[in-house]
């Protein structure tokens, strides 16, 4: 890499990482708005404020081509206004020689937001999730590695994994008796709502018996309470804050039991394709910091690349949304606008060589 290359790639880089600092300046203070009604006398101000960091980088990967995107406009911007793009134009180099440190930079990003997205967003996550949850509901604990725990009077509940619609996976539900004695135990491959009831499917039931123990085994058995919906809305994993293994593994299990999973396969998709959403974002930056010149100021550049990402986000929410109601596949859903974005910044971009 030239000297050259490093200025570039540095400047964007850079940029883009001062910009993802002021998006989470600007997350810290929403999040926290959206937890101020929540605070009482068990969940504390400084519980609300360790939740908005615990939950911050998940939601900044959200917003990670938008932030590439402003963050690359002003980099670019700046040195086309003090001409130091035009210098390396009539130097010989090619707008294709100069995009290549431009889209390191980005590859260089993209890593930034995998930390985001496949290690911090969802560790921060489960444990802002974990703590809330202790913290607001007496008799519910939610912790990572056994999933959701429930206190019924004598009655404990153990779901392992909780998906979206409220489905819980590797449910154990142990009854005791006052003198702290087990009554019966009861294992299901799964729970799910059914009208005002549960339905179990893939029972077994033990009863101790003496000294020994008492087991049988049904396909489904229906129950009239096992855990409260409101506690489910606190327990949920939601797919777009869960990690690429994690997502891979709950749509398996979905599949296998006859379950949508389309929520799961989308998250996992729209994950896969951040980086390609960043790339896109770059080669739509270069047309407009090449023909921007010195008539162009940093207010303006940052208006366009706001209203930009704003399109690209819109966009995409829009077809992953939609896309399924109308039997897109989630791969086409998670990859269309990326690659819809990319094809006209390189049309864009072709026309300025």
């Amino acid at each position: 890499m030239t000297r050259l290359d490093r200025y570039l790639f540095r400047t964007v880089f850079l940029t883009g990482l001062a910009t993802l600092g002021i998006l989470a300046a600007l997350g810290v203070i929403f999040l926290f708005l959206d937890e101020v009604g929540k605070i009482g006398e068990r969940y504390s101000f400084g519980m609300a404020l360790g939740f908005v960091f615990l939950s911050l980088p998940a939601y900044l990967y959200d917003f990670f081509p938008l932030a590439t995107l402003i963050g690359a406009l002003m980099g670019l911007g700046t040195l086309a206004s003090h001409s130091e793009l035009i210098v390396m134009r009539a130097a010989g180099l090619s707008m294709a020689r100069l995009a290549r440190p431009v889209l390191l930079a980005g590859l260089a990003l993209a890593a930034v937001g995998l930390i985001l997205g496949e290690g911090l967003g969802p560790l921060g996550q489960a444990e802002a999730r974990a703590m809330r949850a202790q913290a607001m509901e007496e008799a519910l604990s939610f912790q990572t590695r056994s999933g959701l725990w429930l206190r019924d009077e004598d009655r404990f509940v153990n779901a392992r994994q909780v998906t979206v619609g409220g489905v819980l996976l590797d449910v154990s539900v142990y009854a005791f008796a006052p003198d702290g004695a087990l009554e019966w135990a009861v294992r299901a491959e799964r729970a799910q709502r059914d009208g005002d009831g549960w339905r179990l499917y893939g029972v077994r039931r033990t009863t101790p018996a003496g000294e020994s123990l008492h087991m049988e085994q049904v396909n489904e058995e229906r129950w009239s309470a096992l855990v409260p919906p409101r506690m489910l809305d606190v327990a949920v994993v939601h797919p777009q804050h869960m990690a690429v293994p994690d997502l891979l593994t709950y749509a398996r299990h979905l599949s296998r039991n006859g379950l949508d999973n389309t929520p799961y396969l989308l998250a996992l998709w729209v994950k896969l394709f951040v980086p390609l959403g960043v790339i896109a974002m770059l080669v739509i930056a270069l047309p407009f910091a090449f023909s921007s010149q010195r008539a162009a100021n940093a207010g303006q550049r940052l208006f366009i690349g706001i209203v930009l990402g704003i399109v690209f986000l819109t966009l995409s929410r829009i077809i992953n949304y939609l896309g399924p109601v109308y039997g897109l596949a989630p791969f086409l859903s998670a990859a269309l606008p990326p690659a819809l974005f990319l094809l006209l910044g390189l049309v864009a971009l072709k026309r300025q060589a």
